[in-house]
């Protein structure tokens, strides 16, 4: 069951932060004044402190610019933002800075410039290479030795149970 997403008013949202900056209201209480998630008054008073009135109006992430939503990344990744911190600075919501973030750590600036479509496989040039011939050897190799030592510790392990089973038996 999904909740109906509410459209709240500039006035609406200005009332709300006029009573927790000027009247001093906590944000718990003007959101149970107003009928108002918590979180949203909190997030409209924060973004008011720093732009005013023209804060209480989000962007919308999906008609960001790619050299935008680099800018964006690249300032969190610089300057240690939180996302709450980027929200507030850039009037996006945390969720889509999120979102973003992902996509450039995992993909790089590529990310941003590549449409891609919900339930779309992405395409080959994402994947990583295939290693090379010695490199695959390399690593068969490594992966036998690993598994010797692994089966040695075993047996090893069983060994010493064995001779403490022995001698708790012999010290009865």
């Amino acid at each position: 069951m999904s909740r109906a997403r509410i459209q709240f008013s500039m006035s609406d949202r200005k009332n709300a932060v006029l009573l927790v900056v000027n009247d001093g209201y906590s944000y718990r209480h003007v959101s149970n004044l107003l009928g108002i998630s918590e979180v949203m008054v909190r997030r409209w008073t924060g973004c008011y402190r720093i732009h005013g009135t023209s804060g209480l109006s989000y962007k919308s992430a999906r008609h960001c610019s790619i050299s935008y939503k680099c800018t964006v990344v690249e300032d969190i990744l610089n300057n240690h933002l939180s996302l709450h911190q980027a929200s507030f600075k850039y009037l996006l919501s945390p969720s889509s800075i999120r979102n973003w973030l992902k996509s450039y750590e995992k993909f790089g600036k590529e990310s941003f410039s590549k449409k891609r479509i919900r339930g779309m496989k992405k395409s080959k040039s994402c994947c990583p290479e295939p290693l090379p011939e010695r490199s695959y050897q390399g690593l068969l190799k490594e992966n036998l030795r690993l598994r010797a030592e692994n089966d040695y510790l075993k047996k090893l392990a069983a060994l010493i149970r064995q001779e403490e089973k022995k001698r708790t038996g012999k010290s009865r």
